[in-house]
């Protein structure tokens, strides 16, 4: 019974990898028939003797046609064992190792006052925005995150796999956002490692992007530095002679207490002591990638990154179609005598679309009908070839890489591709009602994307709060619901304010009529003026009410498109200020932790 129970698994299990492979089965069949068609043709002489003396004429007629048979039998076989090899036959799975890397970097950016400094052309804050999205858009391995600092250190991104989150978050960063100033690096050393740490990565890469340490702040990162497992490489932004700080609107130039110019200069020797505690490396910032170059050179991808194959595994079905090509060498190999392998390949070549030109576009002509056709057959027979060769997943994936995601949307069978190709293509609607059919905490974390995409916002924090319930590390749930809750809160302010306005509209108008019934003393031609203003103004005023009144039953009355589309044209109408969120949310944190007791900038220290 045993062996019966294991032939049924494997009768349940059996299945091809490429089914559809067997559409070479027709060509197949129409190559037999000719074949066979052309052997029934007995000779020459059929068509001059007459049959019932032919066969008389005819020497050993029955062991020629049972001998002519025998190729024709051995190539249908051949040709049937090589589609159905092709088709990939399994039943059986074996784990397969999986080699992965994952590397995570963390970004320390100095924003102190000292960055705006003006020796670098047009300032070093500029020139070290433009390097880190140098440094972003040449390192796609591994999760990134980026910190800044001044008199605090501050989360901007955590680690993420999606470099775009933190490219749109550079450019309005500036020490103006900061909510204390100074320069406090160890801080951000300490947030660096608390991210990486609870992120369970023991060996990752800080790279740290300043125009220099103070002599007091030296020991405390140098304490944080030595024997730490992470990697540190340092950019320094500056030149030695310096330049002035600019003050903003014109206002002269930064100055001590003493009343002198502040010309900070870049000190590479404290820099260089740092890093070689870690066996790191400092890098001035250059006019070219010679220094992005150089740093991406230097960040190595130690032995704990790797994930050995004990590690990870996966399970893939093991392909028994080779085996079927086994008998077929014996039967090619007496075929080269007679030269049947050549016929064969040109007989069945050109049943076969080449890709090249199937995706060939017509010359134009005069038929535009017919230009049409041409054009739709070619598609057709494009798509027939790389059916294939190619899954449908496959040909999504291929197409999503192209930056074509609408079709790689209609391509893609597996659900989670399918909505981030959905995402990408601009239907957030489509995304998110394929995202709510499942309730990982990734799936819910991408349907808030897409529900705040279409001004849901209220509905994209629910399933941020579903995300971080089931994932409570997740630090970008927990990011984005902070700006879609900042967004809520500007909208419903922006309601306020015109509630507020309308309210204002209606006391003047009060106010207007009890001006009106104060002057009922005065002459009576100017009474019977002002009777008629009154009147006129009242039943304008009636006609707005109606006219407002009307307006809320239209929109009571719309549809759920129509009140998204008129969403989506108030949504655009907002001043998009992405500086202002994040000064917001630093400013918040820095709160937080002044109600916490934390030590933060102390008086009298100096704020560049």
């Amino acid at each position: 019974m045993g062996w019966l129970l294991r032939m049924l698994d494997l009768y349940s299990q059996f299945h091809f990898i490429r089914p559809v492979w067997f559409l070479a089965l027709v060509p197949v069949l129409v190559i037999v028939a000719c074949l066979i068609l052309k052997g029934s043709r007995k000779n020459q002489w059929t068509s001059s003797i007459d049959q019932h003396l032919l066969i008389h004429l005819l020497v050993n007629q029955k062991k020629i046609q049972q001998s002519s048979m025998l190729p024709l039998i051995a190539l249908t076989l051949s040709l049937l064992l090589a589609v159905l090899a092709l088709a990939g036959p399994t039943w059986e799975k074996k784990p397969l190792p999986v080699f992965e890397t994952e590397i995570s970097k963390v970004i320390l950016f100095d924003l102190s006052l000292s960055m705006e400094s003006t020796d670098l052309k047009p300032s070093r804050l500029i020139r070290a925005k433009h390097k880190i999205k140098d440094l972003l858009s040449k390192t796609n391995e591994g999760q990134v995150a980026l910190i800044v600092y001044a008199g605090d250190a501050f989360v901007i991104s955590p680690l993420t796999t999606d470099a775009n989150t933190i490219l749109t978050m550079i450019p309005p960063l500036a020490p103006s956002l900061m909510p204390v100033l100074g320069s406090q690096p160890d801080r951000a050393f300490t947030l660096a490692t608390e991210l990486l740490t609870n992120a369970g990565v023991f060996s990752g890469q800080i790279i740290w992007i300043t125009d220099g340490i103070d002599d007091q702040d030296y020991g405390l990162v140098s304490d944080q530095i030595e024997g730490s497992r992470h990697q540190i490489s340092i950019l320094a932004v500056g030149t030695k002679e310096g330049a002035p700080i600019p003050l903003p609107d014109g206002q002269g130039f930064l100055k001590d207490a003493s009343g002198k110019i502040v010309l900070p200069s870049l000190k590479l020797a404290p820099l260089e002591q740092l890093a070689e505690m870690n066996n790191g490396t400092v890098t001035r910032l250059t006019a070219d990638d010679q220094d992005i170059n150089t740093l991406i050179s230097s960040l190595k991808a130690p032995e704990e990154f790797i994930i050995s194959e004990d590690e990870l595994e996966m399970d893939t079905w093991v392909e028994l179609g080779p085996w079927l090509l086994l008998p077929l060498i014996l039967v090619v190999a007496l075929a080269f005598r007679k030269g049947l392998v050549v016929t064969l390949l040109l007989t069945i070549i050109p049943l076969f679309p080449s890709p090249t030109h199937a995706a060939e576009q017509p010359a134009p002509n005069q038929n535009n009908g017919q230009e049409v056709v041409a054009v739709e057959e070619s598609s057709g027979l494009n798509q027939f070839w790389d059916d294939l060769w190619k899954t449908p997943d496959q040909q999504a994936a291929e197409a999503f890489n192209n930056n074509q995601h609408s079709a790689a949307a209609d391509l893609f069978q597996q659900s989670d591709w399918k909505s981030a190709a959905m995402y990408k293509s601009g239907q957030f609607n489509a995304a998110s009602d394929l995202l709510s059919t499942s309730k990982s905490a990734t799936a819910q974390y991408n349907r808030g994307n897409a529900l705040a995409q279409i001004g849901k916002l209220e509905q994209a924090i629910e399933a941020y709060d579903q995300a971080i319930q089931q994932a409570p590390g997740m630090e970008d749930a927990k990011f984005n619901k902070t700006l879609v809750e900042d967004m809520l809160k500007q909208q419903q302010e922006q309601e306020q304010q015109q509630q507020e306005q309308q309210n204002q509209d209606g006391e003047q108008g009060e106010q207007e009529q009890q001006d009106g019934e104060q002057q009922e003393g005065e002459e009576q031609g100017e009474q019977e003026q002002q009777q008629q203003s009154e009147s006129q103004d009242g039943e304008q005023q009636e006609g707005e009410e109606q006219e407002g009144e009307q307006q809320k039953t239209e929109l009571e009355q719309m549809t759920e498109a129509e009140r998204e589309q008129v969403l989506e044209q108030w949504l655009r109408m907002i001043k998009d200020d992405p500086g202002g969120l994040l000064r917001r949310k630093m400013y918040m944190e820095y709160q937080r932790r002044q109600q916490q007791g934390k030590k933060l900038q102390d008086k009298g220290e100096k704020v560049w």
